[in-house]
């Protein structure tokens, strides 16, 4: 399975600019460099994004407030690559899952991406945010739900919105919201399975 290399994780410092989450903390320079269309859609993305933090975070005004919303956002971004690579190496090893850790890593994995859902103004695909059916998984299928697991998270940081700092796309914020929302589901499903499997086996 190809994992995301460290380098990575160097990409979350530009995440927040690609989302327009740094509008009340930098000068808009960019908007000298830049042709007006594009500028226009890159300030209604950043308008947009501002509202999404303001309505998630209590309505944060105060650039210190932000930060602290930021720096969250980063920590829980990390976290996330940090499970990620634990994942990986747990379902490459060849030996029986450890299905107490599996419960752990999935519960912060859900918990961590539902609060970037929440942050991260990204695009609904249409139908909007339907939850999808919590699966039950046998033992033999964990694994393979946990490789699927690692795909959509390398899926959504290797997305150009999430890559690239001020990248405007929708079709591509649309796709990194149901990689986003497809984590959550599946992460919980994951927990749920490893939590009975657990249970059965003791």
């Amino acid at each position: 399975m190809n994992h995301p290399a460290e380098s990575v994780a160097s990409s979350v410092r530009f995440i927040f600019a690609g989302f327009g989450l740094l509008i009340t903390l930098a000068a808009p320079i960019w908007a000298q460099r830049t042709d007006p269309a594009k500028v226009r859609m890159e300030e209604d993305s950043r308008r947009e994004a501002q509202l999404q933090v303001n309505r998630s975070s209590g309505k944060v005004t105060d650039p210190k407030q932000l930060q602290a919303v930021i720096d969250q956002v980063e920590q829980d971004f990390k976290q996330i690559l940090i499970l990620h690579n634990e994942i990986g190496r747990a379902t490459a090893a060849d030996k029986a899952l450890d299905y107490h850790f599996v419960s752990d890593a999935t519960s912060e994995i859900k918990k961590r991406a539902s609060r970037l859902q929440t942050v991260l103004a990204l695009s609904r695909p249409e139908g909007g945010d339907k939850q999808g059916k919590p699966v039950k998984f046998a033992d033999a299928q964990v694994k393979d739900a946990l490789i699927v697991l690692c795909s959509r998270i390398e899926s959504f940081v290797k997305n150009p919105v999430i890559e690239a700092p001020g990248t405007v796309d929708l079709e591509q914020s649309a796709r990194a919201r149901r990689d986003l929302d497809s984590i959550i589901d599946l992460s919980g499903s994951i927990k749920k399975s490893a939590e009975r499997l657990s249970k059965a086996s003791r």
